[in-house]
């Protein structure tokens, strides 16, 4: 089941439990214009509006994203002790649109990705996962940190860039997978595999389009 039927869905049980007027109006919007529109399918539900919903109703964050029941549609009461957070899901992408998401840095829709993947990591809503490409980011050593070719990786491009970080940026038009590095007052993209050079990015212009904070591989 595809995440907008999802979230569709979930939607159509908090209309029919609290009513769509009421939730327009704790939205902030005019009138059920909108949320006719949402409930009927005529516009997807982004991951925005997703988390606007959650927490205008008082829902925990990722409810939306997961097939719920009319009885788990109860707001969470303010004197109940919050339990562990959902994470949500976030956009499993090509290549190509990491590389313009660089540039327009837009909040992907439904329909954008090839699936969207249940992420254990806090992450922003900017959020989108990666299948890897190559070998250049695998250690040939065993015990060490390595993305072989096929894993996926989460990236956020909310989280800052430091010294050590493994991220995606843009270079030359395309997005690439490196560990960037600062030294000596000079910048750097490194491989994880020693079989393919290091890149010195100091004069370059170069774009950062997220941070990895988290990997795995499908089976």
């Amino acid at each position: 089941m595809e995440i907008k039927d999802i979230r569709k869905d979930n939607l159509n049980l908090l209309a029919d439990k609290n009513g769509r007027t009421a939730i327009s109006e704790k939205l902030g919007y005019p009138d059920n214009n909108y949320i006719n529109q949402l409930c009927g399918g005529h516009t997807n539900i982004g991951s925005r509006t997703a988390r606007k919903i959650e927490a205008a109703l008082g829902l925990k964050a990722g409810w939306m994203d997961w097939p719920q029941s009319s009885d788990s549609a109860t707001p969470t009461s303010v004197n109940v002790t919050k339990g562990p957070e959902i994470k949500g899901r976030i956009p499993l992408i090509s290549w190509v649109q990491a590389g313009q998401f660089c540039e327009a840095m837009n909040l992907f829709q439904p329909g954008d990705a090839e699936e969207w993947l249940p992420c254990p990591a806090p992450h922003s809503d900017l959020a989108y996962a990666l299948r890897v490409r190559g070998d250049s980011m695998a250690s040939p050593y065993p015990g060490q940190r390595s993305y072989p070719e096929g894993i996926i990786i989460f990236v956020d491009p909310e989280k800052p860039v430091i010294n050590g970080s493994r991220v995606i940026a843009r270079l030359n038009g395309e997005a690439t997978f490196k560990t960037f590095a600062e030294d000596m007052g000079r910048l750097f993209l490194r491989p994880i595999n020693p079989s393919y050079p290091t890149m010195d990015i100091t004069d370059l212009d170069v774009t950062f389009c997220g941070v990895i904070i988290g990997s795995y591989y499908p089976e």
